[in-house]
């Protein structure tokens, strides 16, 4: 059947394990694999070679929310997400900012579900599309739904019919939570999967709109749901921004079922986990090194107590509000601007007015931050 970016996908295959078989002998794609099984082992050794490496979720959520709305032409910067969540008052915030933070939120949402209950349903991931957007959201058929270019060229009209889009969806989770394939694979070929759920998702297109947001936050979470990554920390949508023709491109050609395509775009999304994690590995290894000096800095001040609280906080974010710190210590409000006063003697974090808000910044890791966002 040839291709018809006007007409509805209603004959959009389910996901099975012959379409993986497509590409597990490719020699090509298994030369990725084992690359990006190294450059995995070399990630997960730093991140566990953190003291607690939990928060790494709230650092590498942001770029990760910021370069994710970037790929929808949803601007703000990273500076400006962590004032915002620093100052905590939602009429001070720009509208493309507090679609940056829904984003966080739909992502700690989804890690939340994988942990407690080991796998994605349907209704989380219209909760996710529902954070993301700011309204209950729920799969939307309409023959107005296309993919189209800025001069509204239509490129890709996915399904219709509300049952049609529900039976995709269910096969859909059922290969995200999937622990075991029919096919006896190795672990780390599960890696496979993930360029199918990615085309799978995106040619489904559910939602009104959120679509590519959150298939991004799924990928990480898939990754974190099969041990793949021991946190959902990875920052994959600067690439995916950076290379966007490329990346449409290459899922266009899945639309047409070329025969290439399903090659193309695996190796596509392999060379962006790759290239990613070991930009992570680097950054997260800095940051081992920044604890360790700040440590010894806090050491200095004989009557701190509490220096592994003081350091988590420290670490989960660059910006600081004295409210922020009474109540992540549970301590009283004049302890924590005493507290932060002395860090700002100490030399590593200033004092900035944003507005009619004092905030204190530690900008040695804030560099670390915006070198691998860019």
């Amino acid at each position: 059947m040839t291709f018809d970016p006007q007409s509805p996908n209603n004959s959009l295959l389910l996901i099975s394990e012959g379409r993986m078989q497509e590409i597990s002998e490719d020699i090509e794609i298994i030369k990725y694999l084992n690359e990006a099984n190294k450059r995995l082992f070399k990630l997960e050794k730093a991140i566990n070679s953190i003291p607690n490496p939990k928060i790494l979720l709230d650092f590498i959520s942001i770029p990760e929310s910021v370069a994710s709305n970037a790929v929808e032409n949803i601007h703000t910067t990273v500076d400006e997400a962590f004032q915002a969540e620093a100052i905590n008052d939602p009429s001070k915030i720009s509208k493309a900012t507090k679609e940056t933070l829904h984003y966080k939120e739909a992502l700690l949402y989804g890690y939340n579900q994988i942990k407690t209950r080991g796998g994605i349903t349907v209704l989380d991931i219209k909760k996710m599309n529902s954070i993301i957007v700011w309204y209950e959201s729920d799969f939307y058929s309409s023959p107005w739904k296309k993919i189209e270019t800025s001069s509204k060229e239509t490129l890709y009209t996915p399904p219709q019919w509300t049952e049609l889009i529900n039976k995709l969806m269910d096969n859909f989770c059922e290969y995200f939570n999937k622990k075991e394939l029919i096919i006896n694979w190795e672990g780390e070929d599960i890696l496979l999967l993930a360029p199918i759920l990615h085309y799978q998702f995106e040619a489904i297109h559910p939602f009104g709109d959120g679509n590519g947001r959150v298939w991004r936050i799924l990928l990480v979470l898939f990754l974190t749901l099969h041990g793949i990554l021991s946190y959902p920390v990875l920052f994959l949508s600067q690439y995916i921004h950076k290379y966007k023709t490329d990346y449409y491109s290459t899922l266009r050609g899945m639309d047409s079922m070329k025969k290439w395509s399903l090659k193309e775009l695996s190796s596509f999304i392999l060379l962006i986990m790759m290239n990613q994690w070991t930009l992570t590995e680097i950054t997260v290894l800095e940051i081992q090194v920044l604890q360790q000096k700040i440590k010894n800095e806090l050491k200095k001040w004989s009557d701190l107590k509490r220096i592994s609280e003081i350091m988590d906080f420290l670490f989960m974010k660059p910006y600081y509000s004295v409210d922020g710190l009474s109540i992540f210590m549970k301590i009283h409000r004049n302890t924590a601007s005493t507290y932060l006063a002395k860090f700002v003697e100490l030399g590593f974090i200033n004092e900035e007015k944003v507005g009619r808000n004092k905030l204190f910044y530690f900008p040695e890791y804030f560099e670390l931050l915006i070198k691998e966002s860019r």
